[in-house]
């Protein structure tokens, strides 16, 4: 994907987002507020905006604040009553 983005000279305009699962609802899993269960990997990267390499651990976000964290970097407005909230600033 990066490549071809490369390839298309489209990288430096997107933002890429990987979100993880963390498996099945079995004790410890998804279904409580266990580490396994809230710790599971976003990661995000969107040149000249995000640092490459840098981690945020003090914050907690959710495949919910996705749209409205995109809408808000598009400065795009978010709708009223849209479930999540925009973490870009913790990204900026």
């Amino acid at each position: 994907i990066l490549q071809a983005l490369d390839d298309e000279g489209l990288r430096e305009r997107t933002i890429i987002v990987f979100l993880s699962d963390n498996g099945i609802a079995v004790p410890f899993a998804k279904s409580n507020c266990y580490l396994a269960s809230t710790r599971t990997p976003l990661i995000v990267s969107w040149p000249g905006r995000v640092k490459a390499g840098s981690v945020e651990r003090d914050h907690f976000v959710s495949a919910v604040d996705l749209l409205p964290t995109v809408l808000d970097a598009l400065g795009k407005p978010v709708p009223a009553g849209l479930h999540g909230s925009s973490f870009l600033p913790l990204l900026q």
